[in-house]
């Protein structure tokens, strides 16, 4: 990863600030161990955070990732990682 890439705290931060703003909730209030899944967001939401998180990282992200991914930590260990995500360490 470059220098200009964002960190691993940036990028929970900016998962987390989006989906409290889709869900119209105080940011304090979406755990960084939160499921995907179990938030309530809709499909559509899902596909716009994918976009827009594109464009936040300025490269981009696979369509799938936030199923790969169940909670926000493994998203931002997948968005961080340098290695494929089949190689990050999924536990199973």
């Amino acid at each position: 990863m470059d220098s200009t890439s964002p960190t691993p705290w940036q990028v929970q931060d900016w998962l987390i600030a989006s989906i409290a703003e889709m869900l119209r909730v105080d940011a304090a209030e979406v755990s960084s161990e939160a499921v995907f899944r179990e938030l309530g967001l809709s499909s559509v939401q899902l596909v716009q955070m994918t976009a827009d998180l594109e464009d936040f990282l300025g490269r981009e992200v696979p369509a799938t990732f936030l199923f790969d991914c169940p909670t926000i930590e493994d998203a931002v260990v997948f968005l961080t990682a340098s290695e494929p995500l089949d190689e990050v360490g999924a536990d199973g």
